[in-house]
């Protein structure tokens, strides 16, 4: 039976066989190796390892998580092989900080399977929840257009049941204000402008000196309120920026609204 943490979809009546490949025990990987914990989880350092576990004992994972900490990490030829013993399976394709420039310098993995660690944590949840559910995986000749229309629309099983929540928007470029505010009404959350929405949401493009200034302004403002700050540029750094500054959470434009949703 498959236990995961609080912060996961409660997937207790599963019975998801889950392979870990990488060096899942290191600091970067390891909080979420945590949520990832089941009765048949088994782990494989290499992905030579993993060949070897599924050969010998006959298993078969439902669910494939790779960590990948530096480019060429693997073997293309193993890699190959190991997806092509495991067709069936659901995969998540964690890349590490020192991994950024791959999908441009190489492309081992399938697009629609790979993700960055930054993000790694929402994409298995979706995972998890659609195993849970039975959907069919993602298929690994999914394009870029197409794995982009796939994992970034507002899914209905993400849409919030609370139709209390309430959200301003502020920023300076109005376009992305505007899809932010169909987003979010997508997902049942009504827009106001009062400070006293449930979510004071705030795009900043490109942070700059100014950002944690505004952050503080608008705590001040809504006390109450729950603070997102949505921008093209969340370095760790400037995420810790703006936490400090009295932020609740914050995300990359890429993957915002699905994310949020997922927070929320």
């Amino acid at each position: 039976m498959l236990h995961v943490d609080s912060n996961y979809p409660d997937t207790a009546t599963s019975n998801a066989a889950i392979l870990l490949i990488g060096d899942v025990v290191g600091p970067a990987f390891a909080p979420l190796q945590q949520g990832l914990v089941s009765d048949d989880a088994r782990h494989a350092a290499t992905l030579s390892a993993a060949l070897d576990l599924i050969d010998v004992e006959s298993w078969s994972p439902d669910f494939v998580v790779v960590w990948q900490g530096f480019p060429d990490e693997y073997p293309r030829s193993q890699a190959e092989q190991l997806i092509g013993r495991l067709p069936l399976a659901r995969w998540v394709v964690v890349f590490g900080p020192w991994c950024e420039s791959i999908g441009r310098t190489e492309q081992l993995w399938p697009v629609a399977w790979s993700v960055p660690l930054r993000h790694a944590k929402t994409r298995i949840q979706s995972e998890l929840r659609q195993l849970q559910h039975g959907a069919a995986p993602l298929p690994a000749t999914m394009s870029r257009d197409e794995t982009f229309a796939a994992l970034h629309a507002i899914p209905a099983a993400v849409r919030l049941e609370d139709r209390s929540l309430t959200a301003r928007i502020s920023g300076d470029d109005r376009t992305f204000c505007d899809f932010l505010g169909d987003g979010l009404a997508a997902m049942g959350i009504k827009l106001t402008g009062n400070n006293d929405a449930s979510l004071q949401v705030l795009h900043i493009g490109v942070p700059d000196a100014g950002t944690r200034d505004r952050i503080r302004a608008c705590r001040i403002q809504s006390p109450d309120s729950r603070i997102v700050v949505v921008s093209e540029l969340m370095t760790p750094q400037t995420e810790h920026s703006c936490l400090a500054a009295g932020a609740d959470i914050t995300f990359t434009q890429l993957r915002c609204l699905t994310e949020l949703a997922e927070w929320l």
